[in-house]
This record gives structure tokens, C-alpha cells and sequence, in this order.
């Protein structure tokens, strides 16, 4: 006797057979056929959203630790237009980090302070640009007040360039890293670099 199997769904770890019809699916050589049905049992949806939780919890590690692997490089500072309440600085720098994946890290609000110099209190605020994956140039020229709460970190800051061969200088600040088909992912940019006195 010939089974013909009606359904069958690849994938699932078992099935069960009905009994044969009593109606023959085909003769073929004084051979009987006959259909059953075979049907497997799926894993639950507790299961499969077990699998897809997990991955979207280790999604953001996955980034973050992408960002922390992230390489910053300050090739040069420059101070002008030097005023009694402010200056303009001009920073070129660039953010390298290797992998396949294509992200965009969204422009972000960043502070800047002496690594070594404790309380770490910011004598600069920076406007970060959107940056991509792979290697990308980070130029920046803006304002910076030499007055209020960041004056006295900004005059430590000068103080250790001048007293020191090297100095530490941290860039801190949140932001998003944007994946193509993925929801947005909010990380932590802090780079440590360590600048000729």
C-alpha cells in the first residue's frame, strides 16, 4: 500500500497522520494510493517572541559597544577672535570605527573637559554633525563662552596645555545610531584623547 501525503510543512519538529482516506487517489500499476494528511506542530508564539525579544535587547549593546569601538582623533585646536567673554575655536577631528554595517549617528550636543581635573566640569559645548559609519571628517567652529559657569574650566584648560607635554581631554555626549530598518537606538558617545601640551 502508497501513501500520498495532502500537506506538509517543512520546519517543525513533529507531526501526527490522520487514517487514510477510503477513497483511492490513483491506480498505477495494480498499486493503490491513498491521500493522509500529515500535520506538524509549530513552536508556540511564546517562543518565537522569546527569540525576537532577546534580539532586540541585545541590539543596543550590540551599538553601543560599535560606538565604544569607535576611534576619535583630534588632529588640531586653534583659538581666535579672542574677546573678554568669548572666543572662537575651530576643531578638526574624525570618528573611525570599522564593521559592514551601514549607520548614520545623529548630531548631538557634546561637552568637553580635562580628563584628569577633578570635579570634571566642561569648559566647552559643542554641536557634534551627524556623522556615518566607516570614517568621517568632524569639523567644528563655533563659539565658546570664557564666562560664567565654564570660565575657571577654561582657564584650567589653558593652564594645563601650557604646563603640560600632554594633556587628557574627554568628548562626552547622547545621541541616536540610526540602522536602516531598525528603530533608532540612543548610546552614549565618550572618547578620551590625549592632546600635546
Amino acid at each position: 500500500m502508497h501513501w500520498l501525503c495532502e500537506e506538509v510543512v517543512v520546519g517543525a519538529a513533529h507531526c501526527h497522520r490522520r487514517r487514510p482516506s477510503r477513497r483511492p487517489v490513483a491506480n498505477v500499476s495494480g498499486s493503490r494510493y491513498y491521500h493522509i494528511n500529515t500535520y506538524v506542530i509549530v513552536p508556540s508564539d511564546t517562543h518565537v517572541y522569546s527569540h525576537e525579544h532577546r534580539f532586540f535587547v541585545a541590539l543596543p549593546k550590540v551599538i553601543q559597544k560599535k560606538v565604544d569601538d569607535a576611534v576619535l582623533t583630534i588632529d588640531g585646536i586653534s583659538v581666535r577672535n579672542t574677546r573678554t567673554d568669548a572666543v572662537t575655536i575651530s576643531i578638526n577631528s574624525s570618528v573611525s570605527s570599522s564593521g559592514s554595517i551601514h549607520a548614520t549617528i545623529d548630531a548631538f550636543t557634546a561637552i568637553m573637559y580635562l580628563e584628569d581635573k577633578l570635579p570634571h566640569t566642561p569648559f566647552a559645548t559643542l554641536q557634534m554633525p551627524e556623522t556615518h559609519t566607516g570614517e568621517s571628517i568632524v569639523n567644528i567652529t563655533q563659539e565658546l563662552s570664557t564666562v560664567g559657569e565654564t570660565a575657571q574650566a577654561y582657564i584650567d584648560y589653558n593652564a594645563a596645555l601650557l604646563l603640560n607635554e600632554s594633556i587628557r581631554m574627554t568628548v562626552k555626549g547622547d545621541t541616536y545610531v540610526r540602522v536602516k530598518g531598525l528603530k533608532a537606538t540612543k548610546v552614549n558617545f565618550e572618547k578620551t584623547v590625549t592632546l600635546a601640551g
